[in-house]
């Protein structure tokens, strides 16, 4: 249930005699916000004018690719965090989405690792045994170049208000599985659109 302008005023003043300015004054600019919302609306005369221009105003998209596979080409892993995790890059070169582009975060543990061999299998990367087999080892250069599929899948924001989150709808690579080889569809792994769309958006 939305909160109402005078909740947030009690909010604030409660928040500020406690001392915690800095989230009081996240709480009043959304109470600002808000009445400025509220606020009678002068009709705009004339045209609108943005400040794009006709060919960029054409070839603007949502920043965030639509649910679904998407074949992408993948640039070199790096560390994310040294010794941590790794860093997968990839952009869409297929579809409406062409040209949007991201990044496969994989831990390094045992636990994790798992990711970091579906995303080598599904790119065709050849991976190694070394040091008497206690470490696996794999040349990032392989890695670029090649092309797989990336399934996007709907998602909450799910960050406190204190956080920034607004609870908005977006898409992302989805979590747990999300590199298939280039030639997956669907069908064959066993998904439908639906299944990747939030069940209540409401």
């Amino acid at each position: 249930m939305a909160i109402s302008s005078q909740e947030l005023k009690d909010k604030i003043a409660k928040l500020r005699g406690m001392g915690e300015t800095d989230l009081a004054a996240k709480y009043e600019a959304e109470l600002s916000r808000m009445e400025a919302s509220a606020a009678p609306r002068k009709p705009i005369e004339g045209d609108i004018v943005l400040g794009v221009s006709a060919n960029d105003f054409e070839k603007s998209a949502s920043k965030f690719a639509a649910p679904g596979l998407h074949l992408s080409v993948f640039g070199m892993p790096y560390w994310k965090t040294q010794g941590k995790s790794l860093a997968f890059p990839y952009t869409i070169i297929e579809g409406a989405d062409t040209d949007k582009s991201g990044e496969i975060y994989c831990g390094v543990s045992k636990e994790a690792s798992w990711k970091i061999k579906e995303i080598l299998t599904a790119l065709g990367v050849a991976y190694k045994a070394v040091n008497g087999g206690n470490n696996v080892a794999f040349n990032p250069a392989d890695a670029a170049g090649k092309q797989a599929k990336v399934l996007y899948a709907q998602v909450r924001d799910s960050r406190t208000p204190e956080e920034g989150g607004k609870g908005t709808i977006y898409t992302k690579a989805a979590e747990g599985s999300c590199v298939y080889p280039a030639t997956a569809t669907l069908e064959s792994i066993g998904m439908t659109l639906q299944s990747l769309l939030l069940k209540n958006l409401v």
